[in-house]
């Protein structure tokens, strides 16, 4: 088996996207990256995430240095960024295909880990809120992971799209990331 080293540099991450439609995450969750906020606001911030991840102090203060470095990134996704990297596995943090957020209909994979096997499985991070709201939008996500399938990204073909759900990275990990590298989803 070849061992996997971490990207060097996260490709698809920055300020060329800025303005152009990036999720951001409610205000509660941010981790106050920004001055004149209160260490107040900033330990009321860390204690809702805490609770989020059920008590987990250690893992909470990772994501919100994480989150601190990646701003409009949602707390399950740095969530699952931490996990990859402590497990050491290489993988590019919001990908582009087909131009991405500057064109109409691109797409950007929240992860594309790269495999033993020289191919790609991408996870995309789904919020229980908004990615259950309407059957239009559950079609949409599917039409999306279905365009993914078999595409060209950082040099590998992309053989699953994997949707990682947020109450199951708070809850049922390691295991979702594990069934998710072998390309099965809890959910599918």
């Amino acid at each position: 088996m070849i061992a996997l080293q971490p990207l060097k540099k996260l490709r698809g991450v920055g300020g060329a996207l800025k303005g152009l439609g990036a999720h951001k995450p409610s205000i509660a969750l941010l981790p106050a990256p920004l001055g004149g906020v209160s260490d107040d606001m900033r330990d009321d911030a860390q204690q809702r995430i805490e609770r989020t991840l059920n008590g987990d102090t250690k893992l909470t203060k990772q994501v919100m240095k994480l989150m601190e470095e990646f701003p409009s990134a949602s707390l399950p996704e740095m969530v699952t960024f931490q996990w990859l990297q402590r497990e050491g596995m290489s993988f590019d943090y919001q990908g582009k295909l087909f131009g991405a957020r500057a064109v109409k209909g691109g797409l950007v994979p929240d992860f594309v880990i790269m495999t033993p096997a020289g191919d790609a499985v991408v996870w995309q991070v789904q919020g229980e809120y908004w990615h259950s709201q309407s059957v239009k939008q559950g079609r949409s996500d599917r039409a999306n992971n279905l365009r993914m399938l078999g595409q060209v990204i950082a040099g590998l073909r992309i053989r699953a799209v994997v949707e990682l759900w947020e109450d199951d990275i708070y809850n049922r990990r390691p295991l979702i990331y594990y069934q998710a590298m072998a390309g099965y989803g809890l959910r599918s």
